[in-house]
């Protein structure tokens, strides 16, 4: 990919700078092959994972989120489900790593108890991790206490794709404040996101 950026100066001279990247796209089975991709079902079945990939029984999903994240980690909710939180689940791991969806059918809902999040990334302590999917959930949540996503400290190249996020607070809160809260408490590091995109997603507040 290319990107080209064109100045056009006072007396309407042009000039141009281009920069190019190469980006290599993996087939995800591949790239998180064998254990590294964990699969949770609230029902125990686990027809179609796939091959090698670690079987979780669970319903709850923030503590599978917390309890397997980890670099070059996969983890996936079986379709047509529902899992429910219990703490907040956070992201505090170094990417890469994606939490999406297995199987077929509806995305896996995530039924948010009363002050928690579909997913918080980063904490006050982790300034420097990135890279990280979040993808392919459908986050209910139960009205003013609730929120989507939220960013509780850095964290660079993240995407949010095909996120369903209802009756919640805010769809995804970032705040600089927070920020800067935490560089002047202890904990510095932490520095304006970047590299955050939000694809197909549907936010609904109340």
């Amino acid at each position: 990919v290319t990107l080209t950026v064109f100045h056009f100066d006072s007396d309407g001279a042009m000039s141009s700078a281009s920069i190019t990247k190469s980006i290599t796209v993996s087939d995800a089975d591949t790239y998180f092959s064998g254990t590294n991709t964990i699969c949770f079902a609230t029902d125990g079945v686990f027809t179609g994972v796939p091959s090698g990939a670690q079987t979780v029984t669970t319903g709850d999903y923030s503590t599978a989120v917390n309890t397997y994240q980890g670099t070059g980690k996969r983890l996936l909710f079986k379709k047509g489900q529902t899992f429910s939180t219990s703490v907040h689940p956070r992201i505090t791991a170094n990417g890469p790593g994606i939490i999406g969806a297995w199987g077929s059918g509806a995305r896996p809902i995530v039924s948010l108890a009363a002050n928690t999040n579909g997913i918080v990334l980063s904490s006050q302590s982790t300034p420097t991790i990135s890279d990280w999917r979040f993808m392919d959930i459908d986050a209910r949540g139960n009205g003013t206490n609730t929120d989507g996503i939220g960013f509780d400290g850095s964290i660079n190249q993240t995407l949010m794709l095909r996120v369903r996020a209802y009756n919640m607070r805010s769809g995804a809160g970032a705040s600089y404040s927070l920020l800067d809260y935490h560089n002047a408490n202890g904990y510095p590091g932490h520095t304006m996101w970047d590299q955050m995109a939000f694809v197909d997603c549907d936010m609904d507040t109340v």
